[in-house]
């Protein structure tokens, strides 16, 4: 369970009410998403502090979680987590750019043009 003061909990399975607390996020604002991977051997936290932690499930003899988890192991993604202002500052960027490009070949074409009119 994500708590209010960035903690997240975790409770010993069959329930039994006992349960341990670790801090990984700031107090400012909790967490705000807790997600398990697809192989149950992965949680994902995501906090109001904007970072995003990773812990492996285990059991209390310390095995990895998850009965998928015995199946083949996926290779990390090699994709990189940006905002939307970003992509978005990049891509206007790029746009000008190649608008520049595009007036410099001109440019230059223009210019060799006018030295064959000259020779």
């Amino acid at each position: 369970a994500g708590l209010e003061n960035g903690s997240v909990r975790s409770f010993k399975f069959p329930l039994s009410g006992e349960w341990s607390d670790v801090a990984v996020h700031s107090t400012a604002g909790g967490v705000s998403r807790l997600r398990i991977s697809h192989d149950d051997a992965f949680l994902f936290s995501a906090g109001e502090d904007g970072c995003v932690y990773v812990c492996e499930v285990k059991d209390k003899e310390g095995r990895l979680g998850g009965a998928k988890r015995d199946k083949e192991a996926l290779a990390w993604a090699e994709e990189v987590l940006v905002t939307k202002s970003d992509l978005e500052e990049k891509t206007t960027m790029m746009v000008e750019l190649r608008a520049k490009v595009e007036d410099l070949q001109s440019q230059n074409d223009y210019q060799l043009r006018l030295k064959e009119l000259n020779h």
